[in-house]
């Protein structure tokens, strides 16, 4: 007897899923009389811990309504459909945060997934199994939004949102067990680890697209996608069948079948993520197998035991694979095609987490590990390329790195002999033994220093994306650079109705905000659904309209208006994850006559991209005539290295003085604070030029509720902001 998950398998669907728990499963085959010899046990890992026993045989299953036993009248084959307004290519986090927002609002989008289940980059990686994505379980408040703002791992519902009741107010009944649902839906009931297991993330994400009933079809291979025969009827997807899905390569083994099925799409979302690693030219320049890719090496530290290593590369998989040996190795040297860059030194969440970088301890404290950078000159950020390494193998059956930076370590050919020159060794050795060892030593370090020679060379220089199945819709996806270039709403500016999501969506915020991360691109995902819904269904993107009680005195309009931003300052994730990116819109009615005294609603427009041509699209194009605040969060323009190195303040991060307390100079905050700008489109105004741009200081727990510092001077630039 087989057991499978078929929500799992990609050829199978079930016509009328069983509802059977463990117990009837368990006594219907008692009752069948199958020996234990004769049971088999395929066991797919999944979100619930739910164990079963059953004649001796201990099985993780998570529904055993979803467990299939083998009748061939109780599956058939799963089809393609021939036809797809929204297709998807992709089922990681990006792709099923674009799919369940679509679907949501009615919309039909297809998931075509080559993997056997959801997220399967992380059944993978990180290599080293640990997440570098916080997950803050308690933050003593009890807003679900507010509480986004520190669960990096959860993607959003549908249904997420929270009254601004105020951050310790009293929650009706209702928003309460709202709260509640949320809570059981959030990353943090899969683990309770700060920084959780990837296994985590593979058990949550197959709960998401199970819970929302995502339409996957798993196991199928986007290999090309083309035009339709006009721009206008959208595309047609090139799919093949996959046999089996290799997870640590990230491909899969195509069905030898030569039918090559088709489907056609009108919009097409790519969440294909980062799939090539970088580096691969080092590979091809160096000598057979003398440099171990990070997606292929041993994770067993004992494979490393008491071997000298070096790693290229001084990013975050660099930095994890440093940590995870540094039990067994004899030193590990990280080579860098630049400074290191920390990220709480650049407030960017891709570079080098604390979690990660014991080795600069060790490095700093002088315990044999080290930090090597190719251009040695201080504060350098150039960036220089590593593709002019070359690893070769030597005749002891070491592995030495040839063309990195070589003037460092060289000496000048003329050094003047030393009077400890013996070339017999007697009298050194008889009479000064220690200095004779000192002398033995000298060779093996000038291996590591100026020959670098190693036990390993492992290559950790990150990833990039794999664009070439997109080839035929324009040149440019040939080069498979990191990102492809998107308009504000991430769709391609070379390929109308062709959008890019998750990863791939972060090259408008790379190194400058969360955009290439679950807990920044589900906002960005969010913004793009919203287009599409808005553009191609009718749905407009959503705002909040606040009306006004007759009897308000215009005195309090702006007190009003405050209450409404600072009801967001407090709560939003959104704006506050994708600081700098997106933008709140708080939009006055009237003309260029209009009078504010007889204000008697404003609407506010959520998460808008920052960009003037976003703006001008969701208030309805060039149409529009009014006024409008944007509501955001942003660091300090010269806090953060590398801008800091302009400056004569330095990059201390941590220097006195560095938190600003004077509402007046808030302009002059370093950490992440409230800016709010007044845009107007008449005159010489317009979407791209403010009228005046006004930040609120800064506040350690970014609760902006002090009198004296937030809200007395909010209230004061709405009052300027009627006026004008």
């Amino acid at each position: 007897l087989h057991f499978r998950s078929f929500s799992h398998n990609p050829q199978l669907t079930v016509a009328e899923p069983p509802s059977w728990s463990a117990e009837t499963l368990c006594s219907s085959l008692d009752a069948w009389g199958l020996p234990q010899r004769k049971v088999k046990v395929a066991v797919f890992p999944d979100t619930r811990q739910d164990r079963m026993l059953f004649r001796g045989i201990a099985m993780r299953v998570v529904n055993v309504a979803t467990i299939l036993l083998g009748y061939a009248a109780m599956v058939q084959a799963a089809e393609l459909p021939e036809f797809a307004p929204y297709c998807i290519i992709g089922a990681g986090p990006g792709g099923l945060q674009v799919a369940h927002l679509l679907q949501a609002e009615g919309a039909h989008p297809v998931v075509f997934e080559r993997a056997s289940r959801a997220g399967s980059f992380f059944e993978a990686y990180p290599r080293h199994r640990k997440l570098i994505s916080s997950n803050k379980v308690h933050t003593g408040v009890d807003n679900m939004e507010f509480n986004l703002r520190h669960d990096w791992n959860s993607l959003l519902d549908f249904d997420d949102h929270d009254e601004p009741v105020g951050l310790h107010g009293t929650a009706s009944s209702a928003l309460r067990k709202q709260r509640e649902l949320q809570k059981a839906r959030r990353f943090g009931n899969w683990s309770k680890e700060y920084f959780p297991s990837a296994d985590r993330m593979v058990d949550y994400l197959g709960e998401y697209a199970r819970r929302h009933q995502l339409d996957i079809r798993y196991g199928y291979e986007v290999v090309g996608v083309t035009k339709a025969e006009t721009p206008r009827e959208g595309f047609i997807l090139h799919v093949r069948k996959c046999t089996t899905y290799l997870t640590q390569a990230r491909s899969c083994i195509p069905d030898p079948s030569p039918e090559r099925p088709t489907v056609h799409c009108i919009y097409v979302v790519v969440a294909t993520g980062m799939q090539i690693p970088n580096g691969q030219v080092i590979d091809q320049n160096s000598d057979r197998n003398s440099v171990e890719g990070y997606e292929a090496m041993p994770i067993d530290p004992a494979n490393f035991t008491n071997q000298r290593v070096a790693i290229l590369g001084n990013g975050n998989s660099a930095f994890e694979t440093a940590d995870h040996l540094a039990s067994a190795t004899a030193l590990v040297h990280i080579y860098g095609r630049r400074r290191v860059r920390l990220a709480w030194e650049t407030h960017y969440v891709g570079d080098v987490r604390a979690v990660n970088n014991h080795l600069l301890d060790s490095y700093q404290l002088k315990s044999l590990d080290a930090l090597i950078e190719m251009d040695a000159s201080a504060g350098s950020d150039s960036g220089m390329s590593f593709n002019s390494i070359k690893v070769r193998k030597t005749e002891n059956g070491n592995v030495r790195i040839e063309d990195f930076d070589r003037a460092v370590y060289e000496s000048p050919d003329d050094t003047p002999e030393s009077p400890l020159d013996d070339p017999e060794g007697k009298v050194l050795l008889e009479k000064f033994p220690n200095v004779v060892y000192a002398m033995a030593q000298e060779a093996k370090q000038t291996e590591i220093a100026r020959n670098r020679e190693y036990d390993r060379v492992i290559r950790c220089l990150g990833w990039r994306g794999d664009l070439v199945f997109l080839s035929h819709l324009h040149k440019s996806f040939r080069d498979n650079t990191k990102f492809a270039s998107v308009d504000p709403f991430f769709e391609s500016k070379v390929v109308p109705n062709l959008f890019f999501a998750g990863q791939l969506s972060h090259g408008r915020d790379w190194r400058e905000s969360a955009g290439g991360f679950i807990h920044g691109f589900r906002y960005l995902a969010r913004a793009l659904a919203r287009r599409l819904l808005a553009e191609f269904e009718g749905i407009p993107w959503p705002k909040i309209v606040h009306t006004f009680p007759d009897d308000l005195e215009y005195e309090l309009l702006p007190l009003k208006l405050a209450d409404i931003a600072l009801g967001r300052l407090n709560q939003a994730s959104g704006t506050y994850q994708m600081f700098g990116q997106l933008e709140d819109m708080l939009v006055f009615p009237g003309g260029p006559t209009w009078d504010c005294t007889q204000m008697s609603e404003a609407a506010l427009v959520l998460e808008v991209p920052k960009s003037p041509s976003a703006r001008a699209a969701v208030l309805g194009g060039e149409t529009f005539q009014g006024y409008y605040v944007t509501i955001g969060f942003q660091y300090g323009a010269n806090f953060s290295y590398p801008a800091c190195t302009k400056t004569n303040l330095g990059c201390d991060v941590f220097k006195v003085g560095r938190v600003q307390v004077n509402p007046d100079k808030a302009h002059l905050c370093n950490f992440l604070h409230p800016v709010l700008r007044l845009y107007s489109t008449y005159g010489f105004h317009g979407h791209d030029r403010p009228i005046e741009e006004f930040h609120l200081v800064e506040d350690l727990l970014t609760f902006f509720t002090l009198k004296k510092k937030h809200i007395e001077p909010l209230v004061e630039f709405f009052g300027r902001a009627l006026k004008f």
